[in-house]
């Protein structure tokens, strides 16, 4: 078959990355095609021996921009005689739900956001995932959370589908450049904690933020280092620059070598209220460095067990039992590698890429 991935961005994609490794080895063809331009996820289906091309040409405004894209998905389909269609976030099935009656590929949607909606107040964003609801017949729902959640939106179960994201575990080594030592020293502190999270206020940031303050307060060499970008980096950065805490928490933007960053580190600190299912977590899990995550949160407790293979934190008020854990591991550090290779093997037996094959011909009809 031939298999369209539609994405809205040209970032690195690792649970993308891995659907399009699945499908290949399956003998199926696999194109990509996204709305930003060429980039990093585009040489990473390139290397796998997938097409990847970009729409960033077509433009418009509002409506337009939707019916401009959906016009130029129904000619790449045609051209290339695509028959399924998988796409990835809600603005993609939206255009993918308007070009559906105009080809003879298979739609489906994968919805990467659980409560996101219930708790956003954009409008233009509730509009969105109510008409990709509507559009598509077919919504893969990568977590229990997320599959409960299309159903309290109204969506008909018979047209949900459950589908773990899946990693290619053994691809992870070339993507480290080893230098974690380095990172170590740039960085010093006796207690080094990580986030990797788009700066977004449901990532509560400053959460996190406030806990290295109590830690620092209370005499802890601690710092943190921030992996991502977003809206809210303004926001964080006055607090930062208040609290005069820019030494010890270090918005590094986005990295190309994530996992020596997550290497260095000795534990990440995650105190989102909102989540799918985690890629960052997972790649933490791969590189055996435990996490604190909230309960009640994305597909957390469905691997992690507190006190064995991570941490679980209050998702009302966490910074306190956050506080408390990160002080306790500071006295006992020497836990911390026995319960991160207990992540990795939760991580591994729960999203490796060879445990959804079978999910995958199900859906395709194999």
């Amino acid at each position: 078959m031939k298999i369209l991935i539609y994405s809205p961005s040209n970032l690195r994609a690792s649970d993308q990355q891995a659907q399009a490794e699945l499908l290949i080895s399956q003998g199926h063809q696999v194109f990509l095609l996204t709305w930003l331009p060429i980039g990093i996820l585009h040489e990473k289906f390139l290397s796998l021996g997938a097409r990847a091309t970009s729409s960033s040409h077509v433009k418009g405004r509002s409506l337009f921009f939707f019916l401009n894209q959906a016009r130029y998905l129904v000619k790449y389909c045609k051209t290339n005689k695509i028959d399924i269609v998988f796409s990835h976030l809600q603005s993609n099935a939206v255009v993918a739900g308007i070009a559906k009656p105009f080809v003879k590929a298979r739609f489906f949607y994968f919805r990467h956001n659980a409560d996101y909606f219930s708790l956003v107040k954009s409008k233009k964003s509730r509009v969105l995932n109510k008409l990709a609801n509507l559009l598509s017949p077919v919504i893969i729902a990568i977590s229990d959370n997320v599959k409960s959640e299309l159903i309290r939106e109204g969506v008909p179960e018979k047209r949900i589908k459950r589908i773990n994201l899946c990693y290619n575990f053994s691809d992870y080594g070339a993507e480290r450049m080893h230098n974690s030592s380095i990172i170590r020293n740039e960085i010093s502190a006796d207690l080094l904690l990580i986030s990797v999270a788009r700066l977004d206020k449901f990532k509560r940031h400053i959460m996190a933020f406030e806990v290295v303050r109590q830690l620092v307060t209370n005499g802890l060499d601690c710092k943190l280092i921030c992996i991502g970008e977003g809206p809210y980096r303004p926001e964080l950065e006055r607090w930062l620059k208040k609290h005069n805490m820019q030494n010890e928490i270090v918005l590094k933007g986005h990295v190309s070598n994530v996992f020596d960053f997550l290497d260095a580190a000795d534990l990440m600190l995650l105190l989102s209220c909102s989540e799918a299912s985690n890629n960052a977590v997972k790649e933490a899990g791969i590189c055996c460095t435990p996490v604190i995550v909230c309960r009640e949160v994305g597909d957390f407790e469905a691997y992690i067990i507190h006190n064995e293979n991570s941490y679980l934190v209050n998702k009302i008020n966490p910074i306190n039992e956050a506080v408390e854990i990160l002080q306790e591991l500071q006295k006992n550090k020497k836990i911390l590698p026995i319960v991160g290779d207990k992540l990795n093997l939760a991580v591994a037996s729960n999203f490796n890429i060879e445990n959804v094959k079978i999910q995958y011909n199900k859906i395709l009809g194999l």
